[in-house]
C-alpha cells in the first residue's frame, strides 16, 4: 500500500513541525520538569500551536505543567493536550496537563469509518463481489491472487458455526481461506477449532443486525482474522449451498477502505477521561476524532497504525 495511494491530507498541510523529545530511550514515563522545558523550548522557538499527547491523573490545574501551560497560552500560543484515556474510572479524573486554564483538554470521538482492506470474491458463474475484511492493525493477510475459500457450514443462519470440533473428514485447511459464521461463541473458540484442521487465514462473518467491529483474539493461534460483512458472508456461503464454489482475489498491494461505523461512530470513545476539575472547571472542553484512526508510527515499525487514544483526538 504505497504512500502516495494514501488519498487524505492531515489537519495542517503545508506547515512546519517542530518536535521536542520528552520521553528516554528505556522507560516509557516522563516528568513534569521535561514537559514544561520542551513546552517553554517551543514557545521559545516561535510556536504557534503546541500540542502533547500526554498526561497522567490529576485535577488540580494549579499543577506545575498545567500552571505553565496556562501561562504560555496567555502569551497567545494556542495550547491543546489529551484529555486523558482514564473514563472508566469516572468524572473528576481529567488529565494533568490539560486541567489548565484556558488550556484545550481534548476528549475522544470514534471515527465514522473502520479502516478495511479491499478484496474480490469470485463464485463459479463468475459472479463477483467486492468484499472488504476488517482485520485489527493495517498489515493485512499475506496473500495474493486468487485464493479458494472453505464454508465450515453451509446453513447461514448456523447459531454455533465452528463453537465445538471440526468433523473428522474435514480436509486439510492450510490451503484455503475459511469462512464461519459470528455467534454462540467466543472468536478465539472458533479459531483455535479452525487451526486444528491446519486453518492459516479466517474470515468471520456478522450477523444481520449486529453492528460490524474489528474482531478481538488475544493469543491468536492463526496468521490472519478478520470480520466481514453479514451479506458478504452469505453471499459465499449461498454459493456453496448451491453446489458451486468460492475463490477470494486478494490484490497484489494492500488496498485500503472504509467501512461505516455503525456502533460508535460519531460518539464519545467509552475510554475518553472526563472532567471536570477538582475545582470544577469543564474538562475536556472538545471532543475530536481519537477512535479508531489511521496515522502513522515509525517507519520501522510499518508506517501506518490503526490506534485509539486522546492522544489521537488532541493533535
Amino acid at each position: 500500500m504505497a504512500g502516495e495511494d494514501k488519498n487524505f491530507v492531515g489537519v495542517a498541510p503545508k506547515s512546519k513541525l517542530l518536535a521536542y523529545k520528552v520521553f528516554g530511550c528505556r522507560y516509557g514515563g516522563t516528568g513534569e520538569d521535561a514537559l514544561i522545558q520542551a513546552f517553554v523550548q517551543a514557545y521559545e522557538d516561535g510556536a504557534d500551536v503546541i500540542n502533547a499527547s500526554i498526561g497522567g491523573p490529576g485535577g488540580f490545574p494549579e499543577g506545575a505543567w498545567a500552571t505553565a501551560s496556562s501561562r504560555i497560552v496567555q502569551q497567545g500560543v494556542f495550547v491543546a493536550i489529551s484529555a486523558g484515556n482514564s473514563g472508566d474510572r469516572g468524572l473528576f479524573y481529567a488529565s494533568s496537563g490539560s486541567t489548565g486554564v484556558d488550556v484545550m483538554s481534548v476528549a475522544s470521538i470514534a471515527n465514522e469509518e473502520f479502516f478495511a482492506f479491499n478484496t474480490e470474491a469470485v463464485a463459479e458463474n463468475d459472479a463477483k463481489r467486492g468484499i472488504a475484511y476488517l482485520q485489527s492493525g493495517v498489515e493485512g493477510f499475506k496473500l495474493a491472487g486468487p485464493v479458494p475459500v472453505y464454508v465450515t457450514s453451509l446453513d447461514k443462519f448456523a447459531s454455533s458455526d465452528a463453537c465445538t470440533a471440526l468433523l473428522e473428514d474435514t480436509p486439510d485447511l492450510s490451503k484455503y481461506l475459511v469462512v464461519v459464521r459470528r455467534g454462540g461463541c467466543q472468536f478465539n473458540i472458533k479459531e483455535k477449532n479452525l487451526v486444528d484442521k491446519n486453518a492459516t487465514y479466517i474470515w468471520f462473518y456478522n450477523t444481520p443486525k449486529t453492528p460490524i467491529v474489528y474482531p478481538n483474539i488475544e493469543e491468536s493461534v492463526s496468521k490472519g482474522f478478520a470480520m466481514i460483512d453479514a451479506q458478504d458472508g452469505e453471499f459465499i456461503v449461498e454459493r456453496f449451498a448451491n453446489g458451486g464454489n468460492v475463490t477470494v482475489n486478494f490484490p497484489q498491494e494492500l488496498q485500503g477502505i472504509g467501512v461505516n461505523n455503525t456502533l460508535t461512530g460519531g460518539k464519545m470513545s467509552p475510554f475518553t477521561s472526563w472532567g471536570p476539575s477538582f475545582e470544577a472547571q469543564i474538562k475536556s472542553e472538545i471532543g475530536a476524532p481519537g477512535g479508531y484512526i489511521y496515522s502513522t508510527i515509525p517507519v520501522k515499525q510499518g508506517s501506518y497504525a490503526v490506534f485509539s487514544g486522546t492522544s489521537m483526538a488532541s493533535p
